[in-house]
């Protein structure tokens, strides 16, 4: 039980993301790769990839902002003292 409640330090939950990013675009290129010996509509694949890239891009900017806000939130003086009563730590 200790190590879940141990603290995280500030880079861990930002390194998860980027290693399920990274995940996804491994499996991306294995679909692609599979694709190319198919009968898949390539091309419609590549379009749709590039819209969800670009969708990713203001998530990640709104995960960063919001991991944050809670980091400078919980630090501040009285809801530093609430926040450790209550059992939430710095990430």
């Amino acid at each position: 039980m200790s190590p879940a409640k141990a603290p995280l330090s500030p880079q861990e939950p930002h390194a998860s993301a980027q290693e399920a990013s990274l995940v996804l675009q491994n499996a991306w290129a294995d679909a692609m790769q599979a694709a190319a010996v198919s009968e898949w509509d390539v091309a419609a694949w590549q379009a749709r990839w590039a819209e969800l890239q670009a969708l990713l891009v203001p998530a990640q900017r709104g995960y960063e902002e919001a991991s944050q806000a809670y980091l400078c939130a919980i630090r501040q003086f009285p809801a530093s003292v609430l926040a450790r009563v209550v059992g939430f730590r710095p990430l």
